[in-house]
């Protein structure tokens, strides 16, 4: 699953708000590694790097050093102190295809995400990558910087970090370290499921409740909730449960019918409880619709687990006269997932 090929079937959508916040441009390292603001990023050729973040996805150019500046570039006035021995240009732009899941990854208020070089101790910062699309506010989602080496040598690495994770890209081959992030890069999405049969927990009620589960899609960060623990990933999918219009008990031979009046619950796989991205009204009402994500071993298969207490009343035109006027009936369900990383 690609960040770009993420399902779009999940509802609820959550509306993207506009990014707010700059950066302070490119700056120098604690020692001899320095970033000057270019002009032009057609002046940089080289090396492609895709990069996805929560907030967008990108694609970086990373030139061959080269003992000059090219013409057109602003001078390098650092001087005797800060003079380099080469030059490497970087150039980034917005991918034309930012992340359909957007309100998923980063939620209401994305967060920039700091772009640096490092060479050994040394770092500088280059720009601060922000959301991308129609529907967010553009912050340095394109721009050019030249890297001033004083000592050239190997070990340059772009970092690129959001929400406290850190993706390391090594400048000479474009590669780019394994970690949290790599669902973003991998097709991981697990595919459409559906819920097995599901019963009140007591044998006396009787419900039909249809439940339906949409396309689940495996992504490695959630906003609010942050990354998946190693070895683990995120999954998102939407949920809907809808009650037939009556529950039945059936005590000592008859049989009394009752109306939903409220409902809550929990889905979860295992120990981890799923959280609730968005949902459909409150809790009043029979039908329940929401967009939930959960934590699960990327490698294994996992069960969710439904559950969900509805409080019912009796209705007064059916039923003998000693059955309860109210109760709380507990349905459950489960649907089996295939590995995420399968």
């Amino acid at each position: 699953m690609k960040v770009q090929a993420i399902c779009t079937t999940l509802l609820l959508g959550v509306v993207l708000a506009a990014a707010t916040g700059c950066s302070d441009g490119p700056g120098a390292g604690a020692g001899g590694l320095r970033v000057l603001e270019g002009n032009d990023a057609r002046a940089v050729a080289g090396t492609e790097i895709p990069v996805l973040v929560p907030n967008g996805s990108f694609v970086f150019t990373v030139s061959e050093p080269g003992g000059e500046l090219p013409e057109g570039e602003p001078a390098d006035s650092a001087g005797d102190a800060g003079s380099a021995t080469s030059y490497v240009g970087i150039s980034w732009r917005s991918d034309t295809n930012p992340p359909e899941f957007g309100p998923v990854l980063h939620g209401t208020q994305p967060l920039p995400a700091p772009v640096r070089v490092v060479q050994g101790d040394d770092e500088a910062e280059v720009t601060e990558l922000g959301p991308s699309g129609p529907t967010a506010t553009d912050f340095n989602s394109s721009g050019v910087a030249w890297v001033a080496l004083v000592e050239d040598g190997p070990g340059l690495t772009l970092e690129v970090e959001y929400d406290g994770l850190v993706q390391t890209f090594d400048l000479t081959t474009g590669e780019r370290e394994a970690g949290p992030a790599d669902g973003f890069y991998e097709d991981t999405g697990t595919g459409r499921t559906a819920c097995l049969a599901g019963e009140p927990a007591d044998a006396r009620w009787r419900a039909d409740v249809d439940c339906k589960v949409t396309e689940v899609a495996a992504v490695p960060y959630v906003a609010e909730h942050g990354w998946a623990e190693e070895g683990r990933t995120w999954l998102v999918f939407g949920i809907f449960l809808t009650p037939g219009d009556d529950f039945t008990l059936t005590e000592k031979g008859t049989e009394a019918t009752y109306r939903v009046a409220r409902q809550q619950g929990t889905v979860r796989s295992g120990e981890d409880e799923a959280v609730v991205l968005s949902q459909d009204g409150d809790a009043l009402g029979g039908s329940w619709s929401a967009s939930l994500a959960v934590q699960v071993d990327a490698d294994a298969p996992a069960t969710l687990e439904v559950s969900r207490d509805y409080d019912v009343m009796l209705d007064t035109a059916s039923g003998p006269a000693d059955v309860p006027p109210t109760a709380t009936v507990t349905y459950t369900a489960t649907v089996d997932l295939p590995p995420a990383a399968a």
